[in-house]
């Protein structure tokens, strides 16, 4: 999966998406190559944590969110999505249908052997 990043952090679902936070805000925006696999998408998300817990403040590593932040983010997670699936195109809308399918199957598949 493509994801791309500005400069200023922000993470976008696509290039005209990262240009117009560029040219918002100035700066400059990467291709991020993101695996889909479980096993790569941990390991890519373990290399990310590691690589901002280096470069986190003076004060140490960053710690993981308690529990208020952690609902925080969910709720603020779900808005994020709602809002993709509300304003997607439609070959974006079809892509996002692919994965909700894929994920369905996978816990479909997950509780049978439970």
């Amino acid at each position: 999966m493509r994801l791309y990043l500005t400069g200023t952090g922000e993470w976008t679902g696509n290039q005209s998406d990262a240009a117009g936070v560029v040219r918002a805000n100035s700066g400059t925006w990467e291709q991020i190559d993101v695996p889909t696999d479980k096993p790569g998408l941990i390991a890519w998300l373990n290399e990310q944590w590691a690589r901002l817990s280096m470069i986190a403040a003076p004060s140490g590593p960053m710690t993981a969110p308690t529990g208020a932040d952690a609902q925080r983010a969910e709720s603020l997670r779900r808005i994020s999505i709602e809002e993709e699936i509300q304003s997607c195109d439609l070959p974006r809308l079809a892509v996002l249908a692919e994965n909700v399918a894929w994920r369905f199957h996978e816990l479909a598949r997950a509780s049978k052997h439970d």
